[in-house]
């Protein structure tokens, strides 16, 4: 084995060692955070074009999250008519 793939597995078994992925119940207890901090609060949608959608969520008047979802976009073609639903999902 190389030394290179060795290290690659040496930190993949720490990283997964030291950051264990959550159980179902860490699962559960993080959407009731979730939702009791946006229970009450008002949600806007802002779509820039087919390709982003900016959500807020706000309470009292002040913002407490927001989102920014992007989509896929063709550079190649002048003017992508396709919908959000039609696109990848890149990052957010």
């Amino acid at each position: 084995m190389e030394n290179r793939d060795l290290i690659r597995n040496i930190l993949k078994e720490e990283v997964n060692k030291k950051y264990p992925k959550p159980t179902p119940s860490v699962d559960k207890l993080i959407y009731k955070w979730l939702n009791d901090y946006v229970d009450g609060a008002q949600m806007y949608h802002d779509k820039s074009w087919e390709t982003r959608h900016d959500f807020e969520w706000c309470n009292d008047g002040k913002e407490i999250m927001s989102v920014i979802l992007y989509f896929h976009d063709d550079e190649n073609v002048f003017d992508d008519k396709r919908k959000t639903e039609e696109r990848d999902f890149e990052d957010g």
